[in-house]
């Protein structure tokens, strides 16, 4: 399950940006989970994506706590509706959604996509045949 965890901000925003970003996965057929203000760690299994709301007075705490742990972290900033689109926006690649006004789903984001994962050896050779041609072509 991918969960969403909301930081940071006004605690009002924060539960209208986490229906929001619910509702709009839930109508495209994916269960997203929305925590308010805690800390999720890749320990606790499932998919996590931190999203801080920009402004709020706590931010620095956030942030310091975010990067001790290592963890990746997204700083939404602007209006209401401006902070939701940037989530979407975030969001939806990783639950392969549509973004608004697309009909097909995205291809499967390169970011959400974890290689140390994945067994597929024709993968493997055209990531290798990639870096090769990288190479080759800075000489």
């Amino acid at each position: 399950m991918l969960t969403v965890v909301l930081m940071s901000g006004d605690a009002r925003r924060r539960a209208a940006l986490g229906r929001a970003l619910r509702e709009r996965a839930l109508a495209g057929g994916v269960a997203v989970a929305v925590l308010d203000s805690v800390l999720a760690t890749p320990d606790q299994g499932g998919h996590f994506l931190h999203l801080l709301l920009g402004g709020g007075v706590e931010d620095a705490h956030w942030r310091g706590l975010l990067q001790r742990e290592g963890l990746g972290y997204s700083v939404l900033h602007g209006d209401a509706t401006q902070q939701t689109t940037a989530a979407w926006a975030l969001l939806a690649p990783l639950a392969g959604l549509p973004l608004a006004g697309t009909d097909a789903a995205p291809e499967r984001s390169a970011a959400a996509w974890r290689c140390e994962k994945c067994s597929d050896p024709e993968c493997e050779h055209r990531l290798f045949r990639d870096l090769l041609a990288g190479r080759d072509a800075s000489s």
